[in-house]
């Protein structure tokens, strides 16, 4: 099953969305390009709570560990981002996904501030997307491509199961990461995240586009 949008109309383009994901794929391939201490670490294995900067911080809100998080996120994203930025503008949602990611990375420190083991906080970041998409549209529907017999049909399941497909993925990665002593910190940041996005998106919002009248007309 590929979830690949929601029912929620918009109409504004998802410029912020799109730059992050292509944001996303650059720093994967700068990664890849210069792995191990060959290019700045700052910029390539976030922030470790023990020695919190916010320029780590902020690198580490377009970072990913391993593939299937990369594209668990970029999915996530992709489904949720359009509409929460359509219904906070481009300027609010690029703050707003900021500021989650950034509660998240707190919420890291909070949980392990010893910890020596890097926080990548685009999760804690998508987690607040998905908060705020979910405080907006408890009960939406997201779209899925599914087997079937003459291919592929899209059908379409409730958005709160998302958050579940989302952590199920999360912890498939954290499954395939060598384990530490500090390995419960990342689900901090997405905790952390998740709970900054539900509550911040009511601040964030232009309630104006949240009525069907705007997006209608």
């Amino acid at each position: 099953m590929i979830p690949v949008g929601d029912v929620i109309p918009s109409r504004t383009p998802p410029r912020v969305t799109v730059a992050i994901l292509v944001v996303y794929a650059a720093a994967w391939l700068m990664r890849q390009q210069w792995p191990g201490e060959t290019f700045p670490q700052i910029l390539t294995q976030g922030v470790a709570p023990a020695h919190f900067s916010w320029l780590a911080a902020s690198a580490g809100l377009f970072l990913h560990v391993g593939l299937v998080q990369a594209a668990s996120n970029a999915i996530a994203l992709w489904i949720c981002g359009r509409t929460v930025e359509d219904r906070l503008g481009h300027a609010r949602f690029l703050t707003f996904y900021l500021l989650t990611g950034y509660a998240g990375s707190l919420a890291a420190v909070w949980a392990a501030p010893a910890s020596v083991t890097p926080v990548l906080a685009a999760s804690a970041a998508v987690g607040g997307i998905i908060g705020g998409y979910l405080a907006l549209f408890p009960k939406s529907r997201i779209l899925i491509l599914v087997p079937s017999r003459d291919g592929l049909d899209v059908v379409e399941i409730p958005a709160a199961v998302l958050p579940g497909f989302w952590f199920l993925s999360q912890l498939l990665w954290s499954l395939g990461s060598p384990p530490t002593a500090d390995s419960s910190v990342g689900m901090w940041a997405h905790l952390g995240g998740g709970a900054a996005g539900a509550l911040a998106v009511w601040i964030f919002r232009q309630p104006a586009r949240l009525k069907v009248e705007w997006w209608g007309a």
